[in-house]
Formats: structure tokens, C-alpha cells, sequence
């Protein structure tokens, strides 16, 4: 019996990662995953499974990247202005993913009515990486717990867009200035909460 070919596993599951970002999932075939990963289909099938099992762990690998750039929102004594300096440098125009958008807003938007499981996956690590995130920097900001929560909401909704917007092809000078307008809007209610005006 042919045993299959030893390869850097690490390696080939960021090319399999990057060309889901790229495709989606169900445009996305064996074949196109062999060539991208360069391995064989026995090796494939001898260490991923399937192609699903494959992407959950692409998307594990995703939100693993994405959450260990995170700030330690307890160690912050500005945080707003990082934050915000975050998701510049996210847009920035030399990024390699110019134009993927986002790996798991793609994914809840391929799935939507199509495959819950995956879905319901991709919502809950974006929702981590993004909304309870954001809700405890504003909480850190000295927000009240029910403003928070609505301006994490609203900062989820900004945030997704963008990344539909990044698909789309809209520049990222554009999508940039798309984030300061939103934290000129969350720092114009920081400064309200800190001067409350006087009758």
C-alpha cells in the first residue's frame, strides 16, 4: 500500500484558508485545494476527511489569526484610539487580502438559508472577534452597559459592511475614511458623557 506523502501541514492549511477567502466554499473543489495545498488527493483525504472538515479548520485557523492581534482591552488606557488604529491598519493598501473582504462574513453570507451549521460557525467567531470585542472597549471607554451594547451593534454593523465593500472593490482610502467617521461619531459620545451639557 502507497502511503501518502509527507507535507508541512501548517504550511497547507493557510493556502487551503486563503483560497476559501478567495472562492467560498462551494466554488471551491478538490481539485483547486490539491493544486493550492500541493498535495495529493490521498493526502487530502488521509489528514482533512472531507472538504467541510477541511474548512472548519480553515476558519479555525482564521479567527485564531484575527483574535490573537486583538488588544487585551484591560491593559488599554486609550481604548478608542487603538481600536481604532486596528481597524486602519486592517484596511491599509498593502494587505494581502485587498479585495477578500472577510473569510467568515463571506462564509454567513455563502450559508445564509444554505448550510445553518457552517453558518451559525462563521457568526459566532465573527461576533467574538468584532461585536464583544468592541462592546468591551466601550465598556473599558467608560460607557454604561446598555450604550455599549447598542454601539458595539452599530460598530458590527459598520464593520460588516466594509468588508462587503472590500468585495466589492471600493478603495481603501474610502473604506478608511468610512472608520473615522464612525469613531469621530463614537468620540463626539464619549466627550457628551464627560461634558454633559448645563441648562
Amino acid at each position: 500500500m502507497v502511503r501518502p506523502r509527507e507535507f508541512d501541514k501548517d504550511l497547507a492549511l493557510k493556502a487551503a484558508m486563503r483560497l476559501f477567502w478567495r472562492k467560498g466554499y462551494h466554488t471551491t473543489s478538490l481539485e483547486d485545494l490539491c493544486e493550492a495545498m500541493n498535495i495529493s488527493r490521498s493526502s487530502f483525504y488521509a489528514t482533512y476527511t472531507d472538504k467541510r472538515t477541511l474548512f472548519n479548520s480553515c476558519m479555525d485557523l482564521y479567527f485564531g489569526i484575527f483574535n490573537s492581534r486583538l488588544p487585551v482591552v484591560a491593559e488599554l488606557e486609550n481604548p478608542m484610539e487603538v481600536l481604532q488604529e486596528r481597524y486602519l491598519k486592517v484596511m491599509s493598501d498593502d494587505m494581502p487580502n485587498v479585495f477578500y473582504g472577510c473569510l467568515l462574513v463571506n462564509t454567513v453570507l455563502e450559508m445564509a438559508d444554505v448550510d445553518e451549521e457552517l453558518r451559525h460557525s462563521a457568526q459566532l467567531k465573527w461576533k467574538h472577534l468584532v461585536e464583544d470585542h468592541s462592546k468591551a472597549v466601550f465598556l473599558k471607554a467608560g460607557f454604561a452597559p446598555d450604550q455599549a451594547h447598542a454601539f458595539s451593534k452599530y460598530f458590527d454593523t459598520v464593520i460588516s459592511g466594509i468588508t462587503v465593500a472590500d468585495r466589492r472593490h471600493v478603495p481603501c482610502s474610502e473604506l478608511r475614511a468610512i472608520i473615522n467617521q464612525t469613531f469621530d461619531f463614537f468620540k463626539l459620545a464619549v466627550s457628551a458623557k464627560n461634558h454633559p451639557a448645563t441648562a
